[in-house]
Parts: C-alpha cells; sequence; structure tokens
C-alpha cells in the first residue's frame, strides 16, 4: 500500500496559487523594464546624442576655420611697422581646437559606449533566457499542477476522506489511535 499523504491544509495550494500568479507577473513586468530602460538609453546614444556630436565636429572645425582666417588676416593687413597685437586671434584659435577635440573626443566616447552597451544588452538577453523560458513555460505548467493537486484533494474530501484539522481527534473511528504508518503494526 502506498504511504499516506501528510496534508494539512487542504486549501493551501489555493491559496498560494494568487501569490504565485502576482510573482509571475511582477518578474515579466520587471524584465520588460529592464529591457526597455536597455533599448531606451542604446537608443539615445544612437539616435540622439551619437549624431549631434558628429554634427558638433563639423560646426565646430568650420569656427576653427574661421578664427584661422580672421587670425591670417590680421596678420596680412598689419604694417610691418605697425605692433598689432594677435593675442586675441591666437586665443579664438586655440579655443575653437579645443572645442574640435572635446566634440570628437565625445563622439569616440558615444561610439564605445554604444558598443559597450549594445554588448552588455545581449549578454543580459541571454542570461535572461532561462527566467524567460521559465516565466513562459514552467509557470503555467507549474500553476496547471497547482489546480490539479488543489482539485484532487478536493475530490479526496468529497469522498469521504478527513479534512485535517491540525491534530487528529482521539473520538474520531480510529479508536483515538494515529493512523498506522505502512509497515507498523
Amino acid at each position: 500500500m502506498a504511504e499516506r499523504a501528510r496534508v494539512h491544509s487542504i486549501d493551501a495550494p489555493a491559496r498560494f496559487r494568487p501569490t504565485l500568479v502576482k510573482f509571475i507577473e511582477e518578474c515579466k513586468t520587471a524584465l520588460i523594464s529592464a529591457e526597455a530602460d536597455a533599448g531606451r538609453t542604446i537608443s539615445k546614444i544612437r539616435s540622439d546624442r551619437y549624431p549631434y556630436w558628429k554634427k558638433q565636429i563639423r560646426v565646430r572645425q568650420d569656427e576653427l576655420n574661421r578664427a584661422k582666417t580672421e587670425l591670417i588676416m590680421k596678420q596680412a593687413m598689419r604694417e610691418p611697422d605697425e605692433a598689432r597685437s594677435t593675442v586675441e586671434e591666437r586665443k579664438a584659435v586655440e579655443k575653437a581646437k579645443r572645442r574640435v577635440s572635446e566634440a570628437e573626443e565625445k563622439t569616440r566616447t558615444c561610439k564605445h559606449w554604444l558598443r559597450q552597451l549594445e554588448r552588455e544588452q545581449t549578454k543580459f538577453q541571454s542570461s535572461i533566457s532561462v527566467l524567460r523560458r521559465a516565466l513562459d513555460t514552467d509557470m503555467p505548467r507549474a500553476l496547471a499542477e497547482l489546480d490539479r493537486i488543489a482539485t484532487a484533494l478536493e475530490e479526496y474530501v468529497k469522498l469521504g476522506g478527513k479534512r485535517p484539522a491540525g491534530r487528529p481527534r482521539a473520538s474520531e473511528s480510529d479508536g483515538g489511535r494515529a493512523p498506522a504508518k505502512e509497515g507498523e503494526s
């Protein structure tokens, strides 16, 4: 004869089900949110920041060219005996060079982080695939099994099985003795 199940609460599977459903929903929501956050960040860099800094290189290169032209014109317009200062124009050229360098560095940084984030997103996708598969296939099976167990327990009670209530009562038909386990007399 098969060993008896030790059931302490017939409604435990039914009480556990909503908690499991909530857990599944929260996990799915968290995964969607994490994927969306990563996607938005990558999209922002790809479609906004990277093009912005690429354009800034051209804009700032034009500013540098204008500053160099102004410096050359100032030097050319100067009379040999005149001590005209070109300090302001030289400062403008240096500032424009720094701004071009900054835009080039920002472009390289955007490119670097875009590649890095895409790699990390790919790693993330592969690492959560097991969880996603569990949520999409294993958890519905677990819910079905939980429903099956709850139904089987209810059917057991309907067929005349004893409803567990903490401790077995001594006045029940077993004569006050606890049920014997298999192999005991």
